[in-house]
């Protein structure tokens, strides 16, 4: 991941932050919505890693 990545990814974090800070509604269900993307990411990703070895 690159420099520009990480920051595009900071500056969404704090935005969102706030947001569900505000809203806590928001922020519940942003929590649910980032565990299940995270989740998928780390499935993918494992995915990934095994075909690159193959």
């Amino acid at each position: 991941m690159d420099a520009r990545t990480m920051t595009l990814l900071v500056i969404i974090a704090v935005i969102v932050g706030c947001v569900a800070y505000v809203h806590p509604g928001v922020g519940v269900a942003l929590v649910v919505a980032v565990t299940v993307v995270a989740f998928v990411y780390m499935v993918f990703k494992d995915d990934d890693e095994r075909n690159r070895r193959q």
